[in-house]
């Protein structure tokens, strides 16, 4: 009767244990791997949106956000720790492809060392002139932009010529800044210019232009020779006739007479009248009237 007993008590102690082991196992098999945990994160990070050339400026639609499977690649930018808008106007470094990862060194922002240079072409250089409200076009002249450039200089006795020396040139930036204003800027209404002499606050003084190295010589050199004035240009390309030479004031007249300008650096000397042909003195006529005679006349 003992002996059932203990054999009845170790056979409940055995199925109790069971159950315990099996509750155990049950529960650490519901816990998630840590592989499956890593798996559940997600982050957005920046990228960019469309492909941008090496040194233009980038645009607010130009970055976009793209959610990915797990945590954030270094050197990523994630939501949160950064903003779209805090590139626009910042230079890429490099050419950007769509949908590649956008890094802070993808870009160098205003004000840093190096901005400029990474602003232009290959092979261009800026130069930066000074500027008044006229030649800035009442300061509608901005960044991006195309200009001609025109000298005006003195003809002396009171007469000026003008003649374009660079055309279809861009421009950099105006003053200190390379970015066009906002689209709603341009409809606020304009304040009103005080009368004083001296520039105003809203009164552009520098324009900074994108040109090959002749056309900096030629733009320096037109500068010590006269006034530089600037002229729109019209955003659709087009065919346009080209002057033939430069425009004097007398080109201006209304009664001065139509006649094609010289071309520059070359004056037209009058030809010289002919001279009188004088009639050559006659020879002398020798008559032979036979052997051993003869005479002239």
């Amino acid at each position: 009767m003992l002996l059932r007993n203990l054999l009845l008590a170790f056979g409940v102690a055995a199925i109790l244990a069971g159950a315990a082991v099996a509750a155990y196992l049950g529960l650490g098999g519901a816990r998630p791997r840590p592989e499956a945990a890593a798996a559940s994160v997600r982050a957005a990070v920046l990228v960019v949106a469309r492909p941008v050339a090496s040194g233009a400026l980038l645009r607010q639609d130009d970055l976009a956000w793209r959610e990915i499977e797990g945590p954030a690649p270094a050197g990523a930018l994630a939501r949160g720790a950064a903003s779209d808008v805090q590139f626009v106007g910042a230079a890429a470094r490099r050419d950007l492809a769509a949908g590649q990862l956008f890094t802070a060194d993808s870009v160098i922002a205003p004000g840093e060392r190096g901005f400029l240079a990474a602003v232009l072409a290959p092979g261009r250089r800026a130069v930066t002139i000074p500027v008044d409200l006229a030649q800035s076009a009442a300061g509608l002249v901005l960044p991006d932009d195309r200009v001609d450039l025109i000298l005006v200089q003195d003809a002396g006795e009171g007469r000026s010529m003008a003649q374009t020396v660079l055309r279809d040139v861009r421009v950099v930036a105006v003053d200190r800044s390379f970015e066009r204003p906002p689209a709603g800027a341009a409809d606020a209404p304009a304040a009103p210019i005080p009368p004083q002499a001296g520039p105003t606050a809203g009164e552009p003084r520098t324009v900074t232009f994108e040109l090959t190295e002749r056309d900096a010589q030629r733009l320096f050199v037109a500068r010590q020779l006269g006034r530089v004035e600037l002229s729109l240009r019209a955003f659709a390309a087009g065919e346009e006739p080209q002057a033939a030479g430069p425009v004097r004031a007398s080109d201006l007249s209304p009664t001065a007479p139509a006649a094609p300008a010289a071309p520059a650096g070359r004056t037209r000397r009058a030809a010289p009248p002919p001279k009188p042909v004088e009639n050559p003195a006659p020879a002398p006529v020798r008559i032979l009237r036979g052997p051993g005679s003869s005479r002239s006349s």
